[in-house]
């Protein structure tokens, strides 16, 4: 398969030997300038396209062709096309829509995916194997879908393969380019564990990493294992050397010095913190135009994953927000919304929320979350802190953009706010990069949303290693519990 896909441009779709060419219709008129403008264009082909594949189909049928398709009904609601044809591929598609090449013998796309990372090389792009173009599979009643567990992500954690992070930095040159967008260059780290004695990690514990003058250097709050990543001088600067840390507690700072030159230290506090299980859980998402090819099912899956949170954990007193944002000029630039422990109230504006306005790559990311951090009051003593950051294109770039960006992610990681970064479709590297800059920092991870389920438009390969494809909303479930279990 070619991955020759370019989103300015009609996708050419190259399907298996021995089958025909395909359908595509383009999806509403998105609100972005530079998608809007092919519209007319892509629907005078479409038509072309379809009157075209009918005379072929026409003609193949007359003279006996071989190679005719057929189509079923399989019991998951979509179609499964079959050919008469020599190949392993079994393709998933929706009424008159385009098809997307699933993996051989998969029947939903899932399968463990290796980006040959083992091998030395890096992802860099280009379009996924699965498919490519906009396909969207068959909803409910009204247009729209009827239950969650459609879309398809990866995760890949950076402090969790950090030495690969780095290894990118050096060698990728968007990634370098990325780096000096943003002004963001997590590369050095202290890893400290705090504990009570064995087994007993000191969870939500408020670590300083101090100078030799007991200037603070970065803040950082323990997980659940007990674990604080904190960084030296991640928006530049003058090169400091750290001395000490000081870990907050009821009867004032415990110091623990910090010998050597290795970046991994444990520690044991005498003083202990009886857990609360109260977590925040804010959904902070992209909802300019060109998020309109995927915010129907994002909310669906939303929905199931704020649901399944509450079930699972119902012995922790959970609050949740959602929030929104697109981009100076449009109708608003920030929505905040309160948190709330009526889910239902809660998942009332997650359905009211539509995809409009943007016009330019950039998004108002940087005011999004300095103003979901500064104007909705977080429970400063929660177990858990996270945000779901869903989004398709990155922060406006400048001196005052960067600066806020800057602040309201060192205010995240002071906070314990862990920030997990959902990619959705036509991002680019910058966004990328932004989005795992941004958990590395808050001890959060990095989602992406693949082409495996067949809805969107083109999902970039992220530059990463190997990684599993699974349902977005149990993958998100996962990465939530990893924070809340004992």
């Amino acid at each position: 398969m070619k991955n020759d896909f370019n989103r300015d441009q009609f996708p050419n779709i190259d399907a298996p030997e021995g089958l025909k060419e395909k359908i595509k219709e383009s999806t509403p008129a998105l609100a972005k300038t530079r998608r809007a403008k092919k519209i007319r264009a892509i629907t005078v082909w479409g038509s072309a396209a379809a009157v075209f594949v009918l005379l072929c189909g026409i003609g193949l049928i007359a003279l006996g062709g071989g190679n005719v398709l057929k189509l079923r009904s399989t019991n998951d609601g979509f179609n499964k096309e079959i050919a008469d044809h020599i190949g392993e591929y079994s393709d998933k598609i929706g009424d008159d829509t385009a098809v997307a090449p699933l993996y051989p013998g998969s029947s939903d796309g899932s399968r463990e995916y290796d980006s040959e990372y083992p091998t030395g090389d890096y992802v860099t792009g280009g379009v996924s194997e699965p498919g490519e173009g906009m396909i969207v599979p068959p909803v409910g009643v009204g247009g729209q879908p009827t239950q969650s567990g459609t879309l398809t992500a990866g995760e890949w954690c950076d402090n969790e393969n950090f030495d690969f992070f780095l290894n990118l930095l050096q060698k990728n040159s968007e990634f370098q380019l990325a780096k000096k967008y943003f002004g963001i260059s997590p590369v050095s780290r202290i890893t400290v564990t705090l504990d009570y004695g064995k087994d007993h990690p000191a969870k939500n514990r408020r670590v300083q990493l101090l100078a030799s003058d007991d200037s603070v250097l970065w803040q950082g709050v323990t997980d659940n294992k007990g674990v604080v990543y904190l960084y030296l001088q991640p928006f530049g600067g003058n090169a400091v050397t750290p001395t000490r840390i000081a870990v907050a507690g009821q009867s004032g700072n415990t110091y623990f010095n910090l010998p050597g030159n290795t970046s991994s230290y444990t520690f044991t506090l005498s003083d202990s913190k009886a857990e609360n299980k109260v977590l925040d859980l804010m959904l902070l998402c992209d909802t300019t135009g060109s998020m309109g090819d995927e915010l129907e099912y994002l909310k669906v899956e939303m929905d199931g994953i704020l649901r399944d949170v509450a079930a699972k954990y119902n012995g922790w007193t959970i609050r949740f927000s959602v929030s929104f944002y697109r981009d100076i000029g449009d109708a608003y630039v920030v929505k905040t919304n309160p948190f709330s422990s009526d889910l239902n109230e809660v998942l009332t504006l997650l359905r009211q929320e539509t995809a409009s306005g943007g016009g330019d790559t950039p998004e108002a990311v940087h005011t999004a979350l300095y103003d979901s951090l500064n104007k909705v009051q977080w429970d400063s003593d929660a177990d858990a802190k996270l945000m779901v950051l869903i989004l398709d294109a990155p922060s406006h770039e400048g001196q005052e953009c960067n600066a806020t960006l800057q602040k309201a992610v060192e205010q995240a990681a002071k906070e314990g706010v862990r920030i997990i970064g959902v990619a959705g479709s036509d991002t680019d590297k910058n966004a990328e990069y932004m989005l795992r800059s941004m958990s590395i920092l808050t001890g959060g991870s990095y989602v992406f949303l693949t082409n495996h389920s067949g809805v969107g438009n083109h999902h970039m390969e992220p530059t990463v290693g190997q990684y599993e494809v699974k349902k977005l909303n149990v993958l998100l479930v996962e990465i939530i519990s990893r924070y809340l279990q004992s």
